[in-house]
Order: structure tokens, then sequence, then C-alpha cells
């Protein structure tokens, strides 16, 4: 599992955060926030050394899956751990967000 290649400052970073990442996920309704936060943290650690490799001032990252899979909910999180745990600012842009109207 990748949290076992997760340096001493990164192990630090989960176990520090993990708290307010559980009462965010609990409000959205995940019933493992744990398990979950495993998850995201992984893909976040993943993600912001691919973009330190890359040399990328702006990075996209994109999320796929199906309708109803959890998407908007699992890209809300990650933000949340770029943005309390890297200080990095994060933009949110869903599909929706082009093709339906406000109404």
């Amino acid at each position: 599992m990748f949290l076992l290649s997760l340096t001493s400052s990164e192990q630090k970073q989960l176990e520090s955060f993990s708290s307010e990442f559980e009462l965010v996920a609990t409000k959205v309704g995940i019933t493992n926030p744990r398990g979950y936060y495993e998850l995201v943290f992984s893909a976040a650690i993943w993600i912001y050394h691919q973009r330190n490799n890359a040399h990328a001032g702006t990075w996209v990252q994109g999320v796929a899956g199906g309708q109803g899979s959890g998407k908007s909910t699992f890209a809300m999180l990650l933000g949340l751990v770029f943005e309390r745990v890297f200080g990095l600012r994060t933009v949110s842009l869903s599909l929706d967000d082009f093709y339906l109207t406000l109404s």
C-alpha cells in the first residue's frame, strides 16, 4: 500500500489532519471516514509528488468515474487535503458547471 512509503513528515501530516478530515467527511455522509482518508491522502501525496516532479506552476487533475460514483465528493476532499496540508490553492470544476443552467 502507498501509505507504507510515506516519509516521516508525510506520516505526521496524515496523523495531524485526520480528525479534521473525518469531521468533514462525516458531514458529507461518508460512513468510514478513516478508510476514505487513507485513500484520499494517498492520492494527494501521489499527485503532489507528480506535480513537483513536473515542476508545474499550475496543475490540472481530472477525476473520472460513473454517474453517482463520488467524483465530486472525492474532488472536494482532495482539495481540502491540498489546501490544509500542502498549502495549495485549489479550484474544483464539474462538467455540470458548464452545461446546466443556474436554475
